[in-house]
């Protein structure tokens, strides 16, 4: 009965999110499924919950704030936490005072210096996250549904009060600096801040990204590991005070409700600590074990406050890693009875930890590391050794002053040990439909370790492979078009009967943060044709991160990048100076004889599948248009020429194309003022539906076999 009760409110809550039309027919045949009174009880339950999750998640996502970025916004924040402090600036976290509508967001700010207090800052407004593009979607999700709106870079200054700290505020910076103060080493303390409070603001980014990618990144999130830690040290503390145990579990308690306080709450701590307080009554009912029903309970209890949580990727990590466990901890133990017990439950714990986190790895990092079976082994017995230390490093006087040695010298020796193991990284890196296949081989061996039937995992595999012809068969039908967010630049990504073509690569930046890690999210080993427009950076910037990462096979250029510094990336590359054939059914056009400037000379790209076109025109402006237009032909979807600017997208050149549809490559907060609302009002004028990537992010066009063809957003997807 309870799993039908979660099972449907996560339905309702998934419902709500992704098929919000088609729900309501679901919504209609659960409240039928209520009324019908001889409908079996399991079933009443799910359909109860389903409505129940549904209309919670709706009323939560109507409640959100919907900002409009890159516009200028003044706001009045109160900050008291610190998030990063890096090289010359610092990160840190503001909740929104005004304007009214806007209350009770947060926003990231960007400055050289930090001081808690109470700021009216002014500046354009960045989304949460930097490029929207494939493999951003959960987290731009989970910072939204956090009532994160977005990023202020550097903003004005308008006012400034200082506030004086609280007592909870004194001691947390008493704590921090103790651990600085008895650790010395940087990377000593930032360590350790990270295992014991979960705070990174410290920690260098070098440390930061070996621990990610040896695959123990889990250890800097506040979880079940933790709270488990730090229970058994106070319990073991307490029981050798003398203090009778149903004492010691309630004593237990109040300190954990303390280290939430503390810390601060986050969905996998609440999780951990909520789990632990059932466990608490069950001692007092003389009902012990009862760690599953509590998982679930609490599951429940947290989505029903905030079902937004579910969106919450260390959350649904914290649930479904606790739930392996209890259900297969001892299961897999038995496959490992060759080893000593100690290291049969430890490698245990590892392997379905690294079995349940493939996933969820996968999706968010695009890699699988090898290095984390190791890796886990030897962090997870060291842990509670040190919590403890960090947590004696945490205290003023000699206590804090006497784990200096030991403290600097483990935690520099793992450390250091992360930094080594990174510098000769074992990363399998994953993306596309391989991501559903190993997705589906983690998920087919939980099944047989749950069962213990090889035939569920031939079953499974089948299952698998089934789908991924299915999928596959589809993509070859079909025709995609990603016009990625790179801010202000271009860069377009086109799947073609099995061919991955590039147009253009953004600028350095956005080359190495947005188009390589879209790429190899993708799934995308090798580009058959690299097509630059014309060599401006804000077009071919980042080919030199593009070069390094992914194997090129042919490139296409105007004459111009001849003279550019990047011709030396790829001294072979074609210059078109006919009509080439880049893919099955891509043609490049060259510069028409007597246009001047790197504008007006920029390629063209026609992509015609089934009947439907897409135009990609580079940044030609009012002059080169003109000079096209003799062999110009319709085409559905248009590439706004020079990013929305007013010297380009003439009236003539909307006539001869005839898009249905346009996409309009820019930044928001750009400089130049792009999309100039003349352009806008231009494409309007001529019934064209608009889609710009500065405020819908990544912008998807999918050609189907019937001849139609649908668009996507990241913010509308």
């Amino acid at each position: 009965m309870l799993g039908g009760l979660l099972f449907g409110l996560t339905a309702g809550i998934l419902c709500a999110d992704l098929f919000p039309r088609v729900a309501f027919t679901g919504l209609a045949l659960a409240a039928g499924i209520c009324m019908f009174r001889r409908a079996p009880r399991l079933l009443i339950v799910f359909a109860c919950f389903f409505c129940l999750g549904f209309a919670l998640t709706v009323l939560r996502f109507n409640m959100l704030p919907k900002p409009v970025y890159g516009e200028e916004i003044t706001v009045t924040v109160a900050s008291r936490r610190l998030t990063k402090q890096g090289d010359g600036y610092c990160a840190w976290q503001g909740t929104i005072i005004e304007p009214r509508q806007l209350a009770g967001a947060t926003v990231q700010v960007y400055a050289d210096t930090y001081r808690p207090g109470t700021y009216t800052l002014s500046g354009p407004l960045l989304p949460p996250v930097e490029y929207r593009n494939p493999g951003q979607g959960w987290h731009y999700k989970r910072k939204i549904c956090a009532n994160e709106i977005g990023i202020l870079r550097w903003p004005r200054v308008i006012h400034f009060a200082g506030h004086v700290p609280g007592v909870l505020s004194r001691v947390r910076a008493s704590f921090r600096d103790n651990v600085q103060a008895n650790l010395g080493d940087r990377d000593s303390a930032a360590l350790a801040l990270a295992i014991v409070l979960g705070d990174r603001s410290l920690l260098p980014e070098s440390l930061g990204s070996a621990l990610y990618r040896t695959g123990v990144g889990h250890i800097m999130a506040l979880s079940g590991l933790h709270v488990s830690i730090l229970a058994g040290i106070i319990m073991t503390l307490l029981r050798i005070a003398g203090l009778p145990r149903p004492w010691a579990v309630a004593l237990c308690a109040v300190l954990l409700i303390l280290f939430v306080i503390f810390a601060g709450p986050s969905p996998s701590l609440l999780r951990a600590v909520l789990m632990y307080f059932y466990g608490a009554i069950a001692v007092f009912a003389g009902r012990e074990r009862q760690g599953l029903t509590a998982l679930l309970w609490t599951a429940a209890a947290m989505l029903l406050f905030n079902p937004l949580w579910l969106f919450d990727y260390a959350f649904v990590y914290s649930f479904w890693a606790t739930f392996i466990c209890l259900t297969l901890g001892d299961r897999l133990e038995k496959h490992l009875g060759f080893l000593p017990e100690k290291v049969a439950k430890i490698a245990s714990l590892s392997v379905l930890i690294q079995l349940t986190a493939l996933p969820l790895n996968v999706y968010l990092f695009g890699q699988v590391a090898l290095w984390s079976p190791l890796a886990n082994i030897v962090i997870i017995p060291l842990l509670p050794v040190l919590a403890g230390l960090a947590m004696l490093a945490g205290l003023p006087g000699p206590v804090g002053a006497a784990t200096a040695l030991p403290g600097k010298l483990l935690f520099k020796g793992t450390a250091e040990f992360f930094l080594l193991l990174n510098q000769f990284p074992l990363v399998l890196e994953v993306g596309g439909l391989h991501m559903l296949l190993l997705a589906g081989l983690s998920v087919s061996v939980l099944v047989w370790l749950r069962t213990g039937n090889r035939r569920y995992l031939v079953l499974c595999m089948a299952g698998l492979l089934a789908v991924y012809s299915l999928l596959c068969a589809v993509d070859s039908q079909v025709c995609r078009a990603w016009f990625l967010d790179v801010g202000q630049g271009d860069a377009i990504l086109i799947r073609q009967q099995g061919k991955w073509i590039l147009v253009d690569c953004g600028d350095a930046r956005a080359g190495e943060s947005a188009v390589v890690p879209t790429l190899k999210f993708l799934g995308v080993r090798q580009i058959d044709a690299l097509i630059i427009s014309h060599p401006h950076a804000d077009h071919c910037g980042g080919l030199e991160a593009l070069a390094a990462a992914i194997r090129v096979d042919k490139v296409f250029v105007n004459s111009c990048f001849v003279d550019s510094p990047w011709h030396e990336l790829f001294p072979r590359a074609e210059v078109v100076r006919t009509p080439r054939v880049a893919g099955p059914g891509i043609t490049v056009l060259p510069p028409v004889a007597g246009t001047a400037g790197l504008n007006d000379n920029s390629l063209l790209v026609s992509v015609r599948r089934n009947g439907i076109g897409i135009l990609c025109t580079g940044d030609i402006e009012e002059v080169g248009e003109l000079l096209h237009l003799s062999h110009l032909t319709p085409h559905s979807i248009l590439k706004v020429p020079h990013h929305g600017s007013d010297s380009s997208t003439s009236a003539r050149l909307l006539a001869q194309t005839q898009p249905r549809a346009a996409v309009v490559s820019c930044g928001p907060a750009n400089k130049f003022g792009f999309p100039k609302p003349a352009v806008l009002e231009r494409l309007e004028a001529h019934g064209i539906d608009i889609y710009r990537t500065d405020t819908a992010g990544c912008v998807q066009a999918i050609i189907w076999p019937w001849s139609e063809f649908t668009i996507h957003t990241f913010a509308g997807r």
